[in-house]
């Protein structure tokens, strides 16, 4: 079930107001992970005897999410608009896992993983958005989220083999996606038909547009990793760098008899940034890693998208 309500204040403010119940049907890995009708059981004991195992659920039930938005919007002047909203998003039922230990049988060893419902969370945050939505030449956005998303683990798998780190916690960590601050500026310059500088009495620039956007992400946790221990004391108490990229289009639009071109240059993560996207546990470093070499620890994956350029021509009819 899910509501929503739009109420105009007046006539240049929108309140607006949702409210809903989602559910959402595990994945089917989670229900039927290496059991069939006939051997399940004995997969169970097959894998207490000589190792680890992981088993779904056919008992799961779907994950359950209440959600609510409440926020007003309102035109400043012609062409700008001020939206600020705030939401909240509460998860049950949640996917984790859990372990089971056979106790002092004799010839029973091992452990094994259930999936079960278990975890829990929730995620609140705010949005303002400032945007201009015509105008001559320059239009766009600028838009800045808050949020805290917080859970008792971020995934069905996070505790999966860390046999000690199986039992459930009360807790709320920070989530694996749990970046706090969020902007994003996007830019929009352009020239119309017979518009722009001249030279020669032609517009030279006529047709030209220029796109820039700016994404900012504050910085992701990780948890610490701490030598010869079976569990973490928290899950995610530490943050690796904030990531930022620049990416820019320019094109101009030429006009055929039947068709428009559009020659293109667009360049991803203008300044070339290295945005880390791993680091290592123990040493908190992208390209450093405990009794490794330098080379083997430099993984390119521990980093983000290099500059990538763009030279293109579209074709339009």
């Amino acid at each position: 079930p899910r509501v929503g309500i739009s109420y105009p204040v007046s006539e240049k403010t929108v309140f607006h107001f949702g409210y809903g119940h989602y559910f959402q049907r595990p994945e089917y890995q989670f229900i039927y992970k290496t059991q069939t009708d006939e051997n399940y059981k004995e997969n169970i004991i097959m894998n207490l005897r000589s190792g680890n195992g992981r088993f779904g659920n056919p008992d799961l039930k779907p994950e359950r999410t209440i959600q609510y938005e409440f926020g007003l919007s309102h035109q400043l002047f012609d062409f700008y608009l001020f939206n600020i909203s705030a939401s909240s998003k509460q998860i049950k039922n949640f996917v984790g896992a859990r372990t089971y230990y056979p106790g002092d049988r004799p010839g029973y060893f091992e452990t094994i993983s259930l999936h079960i419902n278990e975890d829990f969370g929730y995620d609140n945050g705010l949005e303002l958005q400032f945007r201009k939505m015509g105008g001559r030449n320059l239009f766009g956005e600028v838009n800045y989220t808050y949020s805290v998303s917080e859970a008792s683990s971020s995934g069905p798998l996070e505790r999966v083999g860390v046999e000690e780190a199986n039992r459930q916690s009360l807790k709320f960590f920070p989530t694996d996606w749990d970046s706090r601050h969020k902007v994003n500026v996007n830019l929009n310059f352009r020239y119309q038909d017979n518009d722009g500088p001249t030279l020669g009495g032609r517009h030279i620039l006529e047709k030209f547009k220029a796109g820039l956007l700016f994404q900012y992400n504050s910085s992701l946790p990780y948890t610490v990793g701490i030598r010869g221990a079976t569990e973490p004391y928290q899950i995610n108490n530490a943050r690796m760098p904030e990531n930022w990229t620049i990416d820019l289009k320019i094109d101009r639009r030429i006009d055929l008899k039947r068709i428009s071109l559009v020659p293109y240059l667009q360049v991803w993560n203008l300044t070339n940034r290295r945005n880390v996207v791993y680091v290592d546990p123990f040493t908190g470093k992208p390209d450093e890693s405990i009794g490794r070499t330098y080379e083997y620890a430099a993984n390119p994956l521990n980093f983000g998208q290099p500059r990538l350029i763009f030279l293109g021509i579209d074709i339009r009819y």
